[in-house]
């Protein structure tokens, strides 16, 4: 079975110092779509504790918090990616002195059913049980790689948990301090991502 993306995980995070009291639903609709009057708000309540607000308007889902933006598509087909995208850069370069450290796009993907040979790839103990002399079953495994690809790092995750579920987590990091930069940056990023995504993912959805 293909990987499946989890929505939930997929995401783009500036990291910053925000002002959430500015990114409320009006600002957003007014100044990223362009919306003014009556507006169609989806609210969504946490039970964590300090979790920051969400809300959802034009198709992006939008979460200010202090220390960082993050704005998650409503799915992940051209379109929905590009909404997210350009409202991200509209935030941008509508607060132009917000300082921001770096942005990563997120996506996650998950195999309910690997196969076998998957499996035993993700489960390689390098001989560790023989060379300590051990005698365990590996239950769960996680790998992680980081690699520049410029202008980001990708730093991916692949794992095998408890219940025999593989998982493949991708990070695109971007160090930038200019939100006008970064809004250059993500001109067409989160297509461009998703592409390397998937193109890492048919690598192991071939071993199948």
């Amino acid at each position: 079975m293909a990987a499946e993306a989890k929505l939930d995980a997929t995401n783009v995070v500036v990291l910053g110092a925000w002002n959430p009291a500015i990114l409320q639903p009006q600002w957003v609709a007014k100044q990223v779509f362009g919306i003014e009057g009556d507006l169609a708000v989806q609210w969504e309540v946490s039970f964590v504790a300090n979790a920051p607000p969400r809300f959802t308007l034009g198709d992006v889902r939008f979460m200010p918090a202090y220390d960082r933006l993050t704005l998650v598509p409503q799915g992940l087909d051209a379109a929905q990616l590009a909404t997210c995208e350009n409202a991200l850069r509209t935030i941008l370069t509508s607060l132009p002195h917000t300082p921001i450290s770096a942005f990563g796009i997120n996506y996650s993907f998950e195999d309910a059913t690997p196969s076998t040979g998957l499996q035993a790839l993700f489960l390689d103990t390098e001989g560790l049980a023989e060379a300590a002399n051990l005698n365990f079953e590996p239950r769960a495994m996680a790998v992680q790689r980081a690699m520049a690809i410029p202008p980001y790092v990708l730093n991916f995750t692949r794992s095998l948990d408890n219940n025999g579920v593989a998982g493949y987590k991708f990070n695109f990091h971007y160090d930038v301090t200019d939100t006008a930069a970064a809004a250059e940056l993500l001109n067409g990023a989160l297509a461009g991502t998703l592409a390397t995504a998937r193109q890492i993912l048919a690598v192991y959805d071939a071993l199948q």
